[in-house]
């Protein structure tokens, strides 16, 4: 529906209000005025309801052909089409010093739920307060890709949290965070992370948790009736640079810092690198080369590399092609792997 359309919606809506009440003093111009002023402040992927509120929709549909060759010579391949992703962003803010974020989320498979929701603080300048569900500042993973990278599979952490933001100087972020565990289902984890951007061409950071399983690593994690969950640290560093303005790579390492006994006292540890070049204002190509260690070495391919076309038809929707070649650990009964992908995105 394009803004004519919405406006004259609007429009007839208004009227009938104000006829039902009795008001009929230049009601058409009125309505008219009203429903161009809002219109009219839409952007795409920013839908401006108020100087105060944002909201915005992200709809994404993806279809995948995988293909697994085993060690034993047989083959096994699967096919799916999906609406993989959509999300809703709701940005308000609530007064001068308080702001709230929150992301509603519908995947494939899974009913509709709050990924995010978070209220941010501002206490002063240089220090700030974030409390709610969201994402512990342990990894970075930005990207022009389809597929997460084998980073974020080991090091993403959402959580009930509160935390604590200190930035001292504008080149430099501090964070420390307390958040509950899935796994024990108390409050008992902490997170550290340090951010430095000496200029806008570099930036770096590393992080650090008290327990690397209680992110996707969890799902993984079985414990007996009456044992203890043993936490296991995990760090974290990354860098990123824009090597020109269309040219940018990002490189990250996660690591847990000793062995897990919870799964058979392996030490998960990933890495990958990303490389950006932006061709032009609508087409976008992206690599990657990532691996693995001891990482669930029967799911996750011990080195992957592949690389993303993507084509802005405008602001609005975005087609991309995905390639994909893993190859697995020689212990395990899958030899390598084939993943193509097809994404169609609509943002407003």
């Amino acid at each position: 529906m394009n803004k004519k359309a919405i406006i004259a919606t609007f429009t007839v809506a208004q009227v009938c209000t104000l006829l039902a009440t009795g008001n009929q003093t230049t009601l058409v111009s009125d309505a008219t005025e009203k429903a161009s002023t809002l219109i009219n402040a839409i952007e795409p992927g920013n839908m401006m309801l108020a100087d105060y509120i944002k909201f915005g929709i992200k709809a994404e549909f993806l279809g995948t052909y995988e293909e697994k060759s085993f060690k034993d010579g047989s083959n096994e391949n699967e096919s799916d089409l999906v609406i993989d992703k959509i999300k809703m962003n709701l940005d308000i803010d609530v007064t001068e010093n308080i702001k709230f974020d929150t992301n509603i989320e519908y995947k494939d498979g899974k009913d509709l739920y709050i990924d995010s929701a978070e209220f941010d603080i501002s206490l002063n300048d240089d220090l700030s307060i974030a409390v709610g569900k969201i994402d512990i500042p342990f990894g970075v993973f930005d990207g022009e890709m389809i597929s997460d990278p084998l980073t974020k599979d080991l090091g993403e952490i959402t959580q009930t949290t509160i935390g604590i933001i200190w930035k001292p100087v504008n080149s430099l972020k501090l964070s420390a965070w307390v958040y509950d565990s899935d796994i024990e289902g108390e409050i008992n984890n902490a997170a550290a992370a340090l951010e430095f951007k000496p200029s806008d061409a570099i930036s770096l950071g590393v992080g650090i948790v008290s327990d690397i399983c209680v992110g996707d690593l969890s799902d993984a994690i079985e414990l007996e009736d009456d044992a203890e969950h043993d936490q296991t640290a995990g760090v974290n560093a990354w860098i990123a640079l824009n090597l020109t303005d269309s040219v940018s790579i990002l490189g990250e390492y996660i690591s847990a810092i000793d062995n897990i006994d919870a799964i058979n006292g392996d030490k998960p540890q990933t890495w990958a690198i990303d490389l950006v070049y932006e061709a032009t204002d609508a087409i976008t190509i992206a690599a990657r080369y990532e691996g693995s260690k001891e990482f669930l070495a029967d799911e996750t391919p011990e080195s992957r590399v592949g690389g993303t076309l993507s084509y802005a038809f405008n602001d609005v929707v975005t087609l991309s092609a995905e390639y994909l070649y893993g190859k697995y650990d020689d212990a395990v009964e899958i030899d390598d792997c084939h993943l193509v992908s097809g994404r169609l995105v609509f943002g407003f």
